[in-house]
């Protein structure tokens, strides 16, 4: 896994991507474990441990298998065997602001002129909002949730644009979780370690974009990647390569 230094701590983002690896002892055995939505690599190659939770909370449950998921209303000792992730959990951090915080930000922020202004302004109309439902649903404490501000969110648009990977360029919940991660101050003191990142899916993000920029944080010795992921073998090999040199 490459040398660490003692006194640092370790911290590991799983996404929700395939894994072919057992990286379960590495990860239960680590100081902070992030995950995503529904947790969908919980279990035998991933561990079982839990520490923070980031969850889209926009979007149609009808159409939505992973929102319609986390809305399924469970007794506690069903949402216990259903979701056992959520007992052990310390922090569940939602990915959309307000709509009406993202609009004041957008007006008296960036302006008409910015190039992602009517595409957000739009989306705050539009998009339904089910923090609160997720909340009540998965029976999460207040003092345990936060939401990511609207001015982190157009951060990670802007680097995204920047890759000019096609498609869309709405991030992701992984990519803006993981953004979250190397920037704030409380994960300054970890290293980082990510896995299950296949930047497939939705076609409304811009899956190249987003796996440019991992690649990017991992040549620059932001992120660590763990073997296991398809998508980031290529990544892994050049990694690995860099530190025998």
């Amino acid at each position: 896994m490459g040398q660490e230094n003692a006194t640092r701590k370790r911290l590991v983002i799983v996404g929700s991507g395939p894994i072919y690896s057992d990286q379960s002892q590495f990860i239960d055995d680590s100081d902070c474990v992030v995950r995503f939505n529904q947790c969908k690599n919980l279990g035998p190659y991933t561990g079982a441990k839990t520490d923070i939770l980031f969850l889209n909370n926009v979007g149609d449950p009808e159409i939505q298998q992973t929102l319609a998921h986390l809305l399924k209303e469970r007794e506690k000792t069903i949402l216990d065997r259903d979701l056992p992730f959520l007992k052990n959990l310390k922090k569940a951090i939602f990915v959309r602001p307000l709509a009406a915080d993202f609009r004041k930000f957008l007006v008296e922020g960036p302006g008409p002129s910015h190039p992602l202004y009517e595409f957000e302004m739009g989306n705050t109309r539009h998009d339904r909002d089910i923090a609160e439902e997720i909340s009540r649903s998965l029976q999460l404490h207040r003092d345990t949730v936060e939401r990511l501000s609207p001015e982190f969110h157009m951060q990670v648009w802007q680097m995204l644009c920047e890759y000019s990977g096609g498609g869309g360029i709405m991030p992701s919940t992984g990519a803006l979780g993981v953004q979250h991660i190397l920037t704030a101050k409380e994960y300054a003191g970890y290293d980082k370690y990510v896995i299950g990142f296949s930047h497939r899916g939705w076609k409304g993000h811009s899956w190249n974009s987003e796996m440019r920029l991992m690649r990017t944080e991992i040549k620059n010795g932001r992120l660590k990647p763990l073997p296991g992921t398809t998508g980031l073998v290529s990544t892994l090999r050049r990694w690995a390569v860099g530190l025998r040199r």
